[in-house]
Order: C-alpha cells, then structure tokens, then sequence
C-alpha cells in the first residue's frame, strides 16, 4: 500500500518556530510532505522576511523533496491589504485544496494575525483537512475540529527533540530579518575539568590554562573562554553549537574586478563600508525546539567598562528576539561582575538571564538549568562542578577570571580546607 501523501498550509509570522516545528515534525516523523504553502501578507517585516527564511530553511533541509509555494499577496486599489481578511485566507486556501486533491492538508494557524486565524477556522469543513496550532508560551499543540457547528480543541504531544539536529547556521539564517549572511563557527570538545584544574593553577590565565592542557591558544583569554563555555555545553548533550555568530552586510563588489554570480563576496572578509559585523552572538544553540544564546565577558572588576551591564542587558533582550523570537533564551555571562538588584529586575522584565561572580561556582549546575536539563551532571562536568566548591569551601573567592584584587589561593590538595 502507497503511502498518504500530505502537503501542509503555514502563516507567515515574525515567529518562526511553530512553523519550523511543525514542518520538521510533519516531514521527518508523520510520513513526510511534498508541498509547502506559505501564505503571506504585504507587511515586509511580519511577513514577507519571514516567509522567505523559512523558504530558505526547507529547501536548505530537505532541497527538491519538499515543493515549497508562497502566494502573493493581494491588495486594493487603495493600497491596502486585502490578504489579512478572513475570506482572503480561506479562498486561497480553498485554491491550494483543490491543486492536490489527493493529499491530505495539515494547516498550522500558529501564526498570522487575529483575523487571519478566523479565515483558517472556517476551513474546518474541508476533506482531508486537519487544523493545527501550537501555543507560543506553552509550547503545547492542538488539533482543532468541528464538533457539530462548534469549534474544538484537543491537545497533543510534538516533541521539542524534533528540531534538535538542524545546525545552527541555517537557523539564524532563517529567522535574523537583517540583510545579510552569516557566519558560525563550529566548537570542538574540551577536556573542562582539566581546564578548570590548570585554570586554578594559571591564575586563569586562559592561554596559559590551554597551553597547559597542550590545545591551540592563540586567540585572545575572552574567546578561549567563550570555547570552553561552549564545550562545556556540548558536554551537557548539547549537539548544534557554534561559537562566534557573526552577521556581516552583503556588498557589491569593485567594479574593476569580476563578479561571481555565484556569490558575489565573501562574507568573511571585511566588507567595503567598515570592518566590523552587524551583529555578533559569543554561543549559539539550538536545544528543546528553541535557540538558546551565551553572551561571555570577561572582564576586570575595576575596568571602565564595567558600569554598561544595563546597555548589554538590553542588547542582549534584542538579540534573543531577532534570533529566536518569543521562545528563544539568552543568558549573560560575567564571572568578575556584580550585577545589582535594580539590574536583575531589569534583566528578569526582559527575559535575560544574567551569571554573575556570584554564580560561578556553581556556573555547570547553573548552565544545565539554563539549557532546562536535569539529573546528575556529566562525569567531566560533575568533576569540575566539585572543584569549584572545594575552592569556594578554600577562600577562593573569584573563578574563570583574573583580577587586580588578590585573596589566597585554593590549596592544593582538593580534599583538604587548610594548608
């Protein structure tokens, strides 16, 4: 027996991850689709950006397996958008029923806007044709069906592992509205609790810390700590990480040289303008169908730069919007400040979280609450995780980074509390 074939009907939104939810979901897990319609409205920000990254995002997973379809949108002589009218939505899809008459139609009414979601409603009546919508801040999935002339819902499950392999570059790629293309590196597994031992011993000195445990050091301390947060996170389970996100401006090129149609500069070299990217994000991951982004500083507790924590709380809130929308986490990492009271609230208000010094010794235990895991932390974390207490426990009073200020170091023997 052939298997169903089933296309799937989605709302173009600013917030992406239901619709790459359900469309992972429906391809790899329920028997697979062969069309995507993407309905969207004139609106350029709202709609039209995101239809278009998550054009980019279906044909980059699954090529010419899926045929991927976006409808124009309509408007008046006025000027006005016609395609947000509920008898807009239900005529085109009404239009997108009948080109596959043989499929079964999966609509997800996750996005779009209020009046939208009636037009989508009223398609309840049609064949081989279910309804699905996926509450933003829950997380949860319904199926929606006519019970009699009443519209029901009823809950069911989507795993938030589904999305768990897409890389990370192609999912900035797809949900950053900016102009441009981005740039991630990939991270490499570290021996941590052997870096946090030479860290003790080094003073955290990160090059001296890496150099002692024979890795590459050539980068500055401030990105070596970023690739030791990093694998630590791949040490959780973690499995899409990069490090070092950058966002750079798309140029033409000199007119005095060639142009590749293929590509027609190198995102990697400093673009013609300035030399410095739109944006940049320290860590990036993707885990439990949503982005999850650490921002690392490492910094002198008497360095100027110190008192800017309220700007970077607020930058980082902008940052974890264009990357992840509503769904997306960000966590601030800053082992020699002291966030204040007032800067927490703050913080807290714009969905930042924020790892002061205070925080450090117990930064494993903390980190795998950040990515929402539970249970015992890895053998090489749990190793590390104990080393911090044992220095806490020593009078250590500041870990991960250096300092003007100095206090006893940690005995050598671990197991002891006096020398």
């Amino acid at each position: 027996m052939s298997r169903r074939k089933t296309a799937m009907v989605v709302l173009a939104s600013k917030e992406l991850w239901p619709n790459i939810q359900g469309l992972v979901y429906w391809h790899e897990h329920q028997g697979g689709l062969e069309h995507l319609f993407i309905y969207q409205t004139s609106d350029e920000e709202r709609s039209r950006k995101p239809a278009q990254g998550l054009r980019r995002l279906c044909e980059a997973l699954y090529g010419q397996d899926i045929r991927v379809h976006v409808a124009e949108p309509l408007s008046h002589e006025g000027g006005g958008d016609r395609s947000m009218l509920p008898q807009v939505v239900r005529e085109q899809i009404e239009i997108w029923r009948r080109q596959v008459p043989d499929h079964d139609l999966v609509i997800n009414a996750t996005g779009g806007l209020k009046l939208m979601f009636a037009g989508v409603l009223d398609c309840l009546h049609l064949e081989r044709t279910q309804v699905v919508y996926r509450e933003l801040g829950q997380q949860c999935w319904y199926r929606l069906e006519l019970k009699g002339d009443v519209p029901h819902a009823e809950r069911f499950e989507v795993p938030l592992d589904v999305t768990n392999h897409i890389p990370v570059d192609k999912l900035v790629s797809c949900q950053w509205p900016g102009e441009g293309e981005w740039g991630v590196r990939s991270v490499e597994p570290l021996p941590v609790d052997q870096l946090v031992d030479a860290g003790f011993a080094h003073e955290w000195n990160w090059k001296d810390t890496f150099r002692a445990c024979h890795l590459p050091h050539e980068e500055n301390d401030g990105f070596l700590f970023e690739r030791f947060v990093a694998a630590a996170i791949l040490e959780l389970g973690v499995q899409q990480v990069g490090v070092n996100a950058e966002l750079w401006r798309l140029v033409e090129p000199p007119q005095d040289e060639p142009c590749n149609p293929v590509k027609s500069v190198d995102v990697k070299v400093a673009h013609a303008l300035d030399d410095v990217p739109l944006v940049e994000v320290d860590i990036v991951a993707n885990y439990g169908g949503r982005l999850l982004v650490v921002d690392c500083k490492l910094r002198c507790a008497q360095d100027k730069q110190a008192g800017k924590i309220m700007w970077q709380i607020l930058q980082a809130a902008q940052i974890r919007a264009g990357l992840g929308g509503q769904g997306a986490k960000i966590a601030l990492v800053r082992p020699n400040d002291t966030v204040s009271a007032r800067q927490r609230l703050l913080a807290k208000w714009l969905h930042v979280d924020v790892l002061d010094k205070r925080n450090m010794f117990d930064f494993f235990t903390e980190l795998q609450a950040f990515f929402g895991l539970s249970g015992p932390l890895p053998p090489a974390l749990a190793r590390a995780q104990d080393r911090l207490h044992v220095a806490k426990r020593s009078g250590v009073w500041s870990v991960f980074a250096r300092s003007k200020k100095r206090r006893p170091r940690e005995p050598t023997d671990q197991h002891s509390t006096e020398t």
